[in-house]
């Protein structure tokens, strides 16, 4: 006699496979359940059930739910685990979807897909496990809430001006939550620790799992209104924070990655194939803050009410004198007499003959009136690349020709007559020592030119056409003989004819403060109090056949 209850379950399934060819996967879901409501351990149904959910919303819970406690009950079904590992991810719970992505990134149904994401989580765990910056638990919930996650100082530069006008105002309440690492004496971390209605957090310090979505639950929980700024990316961290953010009804806001130093796009040493414009990712924000139209025209951004070009929040006059009160004068910093130089190294993977500019730099720091100083760029971090050791995956440092400064930067023999600048000594505290800046495409120059610092762009020496020297052509070096003659010029008459005015104001209003009757930093808080979150968006990730 056949068993009626394992009849109606079959029964069950041809209905669901039915529904699931007339595309109607929200019946087929709900026959799924029934069928495990007789017998949670059907397998084919749990398989097809969390498949169906995700399929529906890639970041089901159901599909999070019935994964994680049928993956213990069948550990060897690959698939289940790489779709459960799959939705953890993009639901936010990085920690708990490594052990999964971790068992198919090899052997998995799309190990591809599955080693890119454990990439990115074991990324994410790797930095925040190496933070030394620690502010203690979650401070108590705020009604008027601005939450800026950041990666490292740099992004707190775009921030923090931002993040400074907003607290201003008693009813609003700021939090950074530093993804990466920054130094506990880092002059922006104080900053911030000593503003009233401001705090700063490690990730390390809200999560002990790595889940993100727990960390905004608790963030924004108890908020009127909330909203969630990060650098300007379209990487994943972006967009899993960015469905975050909208599921919680709070605003999603970029600000700039940073400032665009390069008129030309293919910028690295690696660089072959220009991407199609616009460029990806710029469609993730609610609202996107931006310095300059020249970032619009440059990656062919649609005009929307989404994207707002407001000045440079970090290179304003209003901010740069907000910030001399905050960052401390630097120490160890050479005596000099005659002309402080100071150079701005590019990253390494940047387009330059960096023989001929370590010949440059010799040259002029073989001058009696020169003291010159380098400075490596402050994203030229580390490159990873996954191993599996011992059944385990795990992030190993690679080594690659154009993915580390040569040595003769890093480490400068003491006959070439220069050296590096101390690694507690920071962009601005140089610029601050310095007579005349050499760069070759950084925007951190930007600074000098705004105080009127001469800077002299290197334009021979790499293979980018940098911004400034078009922009500003009393910047551009085209050879040794212009960049010695111009310091001649600066070391006789002086630095206060560098510029000319008509130039000067021209680049100043086109990429920095494009009018100089309203405020760069109030016209930022005007547009956060306009930025409105979009409905939540399940589509994080790019359509593919599982």
């Amino acid at each position: 006699m056949q068993d009626p209850i394992a009849e109606a379950a079959r029964q069950e399934h041809v209905r669901a496979v039915a529904d699931y060819k007339r595309s109607d996967d929200v019946s087929a879901i709900d026959r799924y359940r029934r069928v495990l409501c007789a017998d949670p351990n059907d397998r084919l149904a749990t398989e097809n059930l969390v498949w169906l959910a995700t399929r529906v919303d890639l970041t089901s819970a159901m599909g999070a739910r019935v994964g994680i406690r049928t993956v213990r009950q069948f550990p060897d079904n690959l698939r289940l685990a790489y779709m459960t590992g799959r939705t953890l991810f993009w639901r936010g719970e990085i920690g708990a979807a490594i052990p999964l992505l971790s068992a198919t990134a090899t052997q998995g149904p799309d190990p591809g897909r599955a080693y890119s994401m454990l990439g990115h989580a074991l990324s994410l765990r790797q930095a925040t496990q190496e933070a030394t910056y620690s502010g203690g638990p979650i401070p108590p919930n705020q009604n008027d809430l601005l939450i800026v996650f950041a990666r490292d100082a740099i992004s707190l530069d775009h921030a923090l001006p931002v993040l400074w006008r907003w607290r201003e105002d008693p009813d609003r309440h700021a939090l950074v939550v530093m993804i990466g690492d920054i130094h506990p004496d880092d002059w922006r971390a104080r900053a911030i620790e000593r503003l009233a209605r401001a705090h700063i957090r490690s990730l390390r310090d809200l999560t002990s799992e790595l889940n993100l979505a727990s960390v905004l639950d608790e963030l924004l929980s108890g908020s009127s209104r909330g909203l969630v700024m990060f650098d300007r990316s379209s990487d994943i961290i972006a967009r899993i924070l960015g469905r975050l953010a909208r599921q919680h009804g709070a605003a999603f806001v970029s600000l700039p990655h940073g400032e665009e130093p390069y008129i030309n796009r293919l910028t690295n040493v690696d660089s072959q194939e220009i991407d199609a414009a616009p460029s990806k990712g710029f469609d993730l924000y609610d609202l996107s803050l931006m310095s300059s139209t020249f970032t619009i025209e440059k990656y062919g951004i649609p005009a929307n009410a989404n994207t707002r070009v407001l000045g440079s929040a970090r290179y304003c006059a209003a901010w740069l004198r907000i910030r001399d009160s905050l960052c401390p004068p630097a120490s160890g910093l050479p005596e000099a007499q005659g002309l402080r130089v100071v150079v701005f190294l590019p990253k390494p993977e940047k387009i330059v003959d960096w023989s001929e500019l370590s010949r440059v730099l010799a040259i002029l720091a073989g001058r009696e009136d020169v003291t010159l100083l380098a400075q490596p760029h402050a994203r030229a971090g580390a490159q990873f690349r996954l191993v599996q050791k011992n059944g385990d995956w795990t992030l190993e440092h690679v080594t690659r020709e154009n993915r580390a400064l040569p040595e003769e930067f890093t480490n400068p023999a003491p006959e070439v007559g220069w050296r590096t600048a101390p690694a507690n000594v920071d962009a601005p505290s140089l610029i601050a020592w310095a007579d005349v800046v050499l760069a070759l495409g950084t925007s951190v120059t930007w600074e000098a030119v705004m105080r009127r610092i001469p800077v002299l762009e290197l334009s021979w020496c790499h293979g980018n056409h940098s911004t400034l020297a078009h922009f500003l052509p009393a910047t551009d070096m085209r050879s040794r003989d212009e960049a010695i003659a111009a310091i001649d010029a600066i070391s006789r008459d002086g630095s206060e004819t560098f510029y000319p005015d008509t130039e000067w104001t021209a680049f100043v209003r086109r990429f920095i403060e494009p009018d100089d009757t309203t405020s760069v930093l109030d016209n930022h808080i005007r547009a956060l109090d306009q930025a409105h979150p979009a409905k939540a968006n399940t589509a994080v990730e790019p359509s593919k056949s599982t």
